[in-house]
């Protein structure tokens, strides 16, 4: 897990700023945040157990 950062901008200029948003008492919310590593090509399905779980980075 981690916060978005402006790579997404990269991917689609003005997606960093679609993944922030604010709450009722203004603190900023992030919406996304997920990094992977992809080791190898397969077929994934809901409910498959994570390879390890995710921490913030």
């Amino acid at each position: 897990m981690r916060n978005p950062c402006s790579q997404l901008d990269r991917m689609r200029p003005g997606l960093m700023q679609a993944m922030l948003g604010r709450d009722a008492e203004g603190s900023l919310v992030r919406k996304c945040g997920v990094m992977a590593v992809v080791r190898s090509g397969g077929v994934l399905y809901l409910g498959d157990p994570p390879h390890q779980r995710l921490q913030p980075v």
